[in-house]
């Protein structure tokens, strides 16, 4: 790895945690939500860099010993990592219920949608990571500095 492919992935992970979060405070600022709107980023970096920490940085050197450096496999594997702490954050709440059958359907359908919320913000992570960092071996098809001739 050289020079900027090193800066480039530490900038990947100092930036790719709390994307999720930037992109709903830019969200909650667009219809006018100011109020609390920065939140979204305490939020997103709670979960997502002890996340990046623990698991995206094997994960990353997992990807890069196998080749799997395209968008589509750190959208991915972004998805799965975003199930970590939807997964903590579901048993922490049947924990405080007192168990699965203590919920009741709404709060039971209320775990679904925070598990999608997390597999969406790790995708959006994922995405922003390789936007950020572009792992070497990624090239075919992504030149933009190629000037289109006609």
């Amino acid at each position: 790895m050289n020079r900027e492919s090193t800066i480039r992935t530490l900038a990947g992970f100092a930036i790719a945690p709390i994307a999720p979060g930037l992109l709903m405070t830019a969200g909650s600022l667009l219809i006018g939500k100011w109020y609390g709107s920065a939140n979204w980023i305490a939020m997103a970096s709670t979960a997502g860099y002890p996340t990046a920490m623990l698991f995206g940085i094997p994960a990353f050197l997992l990807m890069q010993w196998k080749g799997w450096t395209g968008p589509r496999a750190y959208a991915i594997a972004g998805a799965l990592l975003g199930l970590v702490p939807s997964f903590v954050v579901v048993m922490a709440v049947i924990d405080i219920a007192g168990g699965v059958d203590a919920l009741g359907s709404e709060r039971f359908q209320s775990l679904g949608l925070i598990t999608a919320i997390g597999v969406v913000c790790g995708l959006v992570g994922g995405l922003s990571f390789w936007l950020i960092a572009r792992p070497t071996g990624f090239t075919k098809g992504l030149r933009l500095d190629r000037q289109h001739h006609p």
